[in-house]
């Protein structure tokens, strides 16, 4: 279960801003740290930055930053493959329901509200359905809108839900380009620049 490095307090002193000895219910990530430095120094937050400002949540902090945190784990390991040599997993937390896909084993579904210590996998229960697929759609979007490098068909391929696709349909989607930090992609038979953000073949 993807639990390393996840669970790790964040704790903030901001006298006079922050309530002192409050507590924010809500999860946030790590990938917010950044957006929020440059938010409190008044910069500009680049297009390539994930995540988003926590400032307003930590002054107040029964705001909502996000509906939903992303964790992945990347697994690749030669000498010590105890577990196997590669092992990659993505997972969404929502607060409350947490959805691990073990992309070459078996997937998790918690609930935290009941199971807070994760003993009860919850993946093929009926009455999780509908929560399970709704944080199986929600990853799926945040892995092709993050441009995640081992994105595909088959994380939506599992024993309990099976979406179909393959991965030799659909249009070129080039990275979005800010010409500041990365250049834009290249049409392979012109060598132009593709001005389109989708690209049909």
């Amino acid at each position: 279960m993807v639990k390393w490095g996840t669970r790790i307090p964040l704790i903030v002193r901001w006298p006079e801003k922050a309530p002192e000895q409050s507590v924010m219910p809500h999860p946030v990530s790590h990938v917010d740290l950044v957006p929020t430095f440059l938010d409190y120094f008044g910069l500009p937050l680049p297009a390539l930055v994930q995540g988003k400002s926590l400032l307003e949540a930590i002054r107040d902090p029964s705001q909502r930053v996000h509906d939903a945190i992303f964790i992945e784990y990347n697994r690749y390991e030669i000498d010590h493959d105890g577990f196997g040599a590669f092992f990659p997993q993505r997972c969404i937390f929502d607060g409350r329901y947490k959805l691990a896909l073990n992309l070459l084993d078996t997937d998790e579904l918690y609930d935290l509200s009941t199971d807070p210590a994760e003993l009860h996998n919850r993946i093929d229960d009926p009455a999780y359905a509908s929560a399970r697929d709704q944080l199986h759609d929600a990853l799926l979007d945040w892995m092709n809108r993050t441009r995640d490098p081992m994105r595909g068909p088959h994380w939506g391929r599992r024993a309990w839900r099976d979406l179909g696709g393959s991965a030799f349909q659909g249009p070129t989607r080039p990275r979005p380009w800010d010409e500041t930090y990365f250049p834009s992609t290249l049409l392979y038979d012109t060598g132009r620049p593709i001005e389109r953000l989708v690209y049909d073949k």
